[in-house]
């Protein structure tokens, strides 16, 4: 279904054919992508599932889990810069910026660029979060526990 996209730009594409299962594929590792930011707010972001070798049962590292969480906002705000500067290259709309197919596709990309700033808010929750669960489990950590050892 060209969806508003000129043959002309579908052939440039490859679709149907090899750029089909590129945007499928694409939209798979989106979703996958997004849906790993749930783990900033749910338990299963904390700890390694108990079935996993070796490590299971054990805590992510804070720093681990923000450090991928701040250089995948960092890839998003890239992917997002990118797209809005090249957007008549991107959209396959460059002929007809303001049809109806064009202005529908804007819109369904917008909320792509709300993804870097909210990402590095859950993410600066999710440390402030862990920071102070660690310092009530572990009293022994931390600099309070280090002046009660002078």
């Amino acid at each position: 279904m060209p969806l508003g996209w000129s043959r002309a730009h579908l052939r440039l594409e490859r679709i149907p054919g090899y750029g089909t299962f590129y945007v499928i594929w694409l939209s798979i590792a989106s979703i996958a992508a997004a849906s790993l930011t749930l783990g900033l707010i749910y338990r299963w972001g904390e700890q390694i599932p108990s079935g996993v070798p070796v490590v299971g049962s054990r805590r992510f590292p804070i720093w681990l889990v923000a450090g991928l969480a701040v250089a995948g906002a960092a890839i998003v705000t890239v992917l997002v810069w990118l797209s809005i500067t090249h957007w008549s290259r991107v959209s396959g709309f460059a002929d007809r910026p303001t049809s109806g197919w064009a202005v529908l596709m804007a819109a369904c990309y917008a909320p792509a660029a709300l993804w870097p700033p909210l990402l590095i808010a859950v993410t600066l929750a999710y440390v402030r979060r862990r920071r102070t669960r660690d310092r009530h489990q572990n009293p022994n950590h931390g600099p309070a526990a280090a002046s009660q050892l002078q």
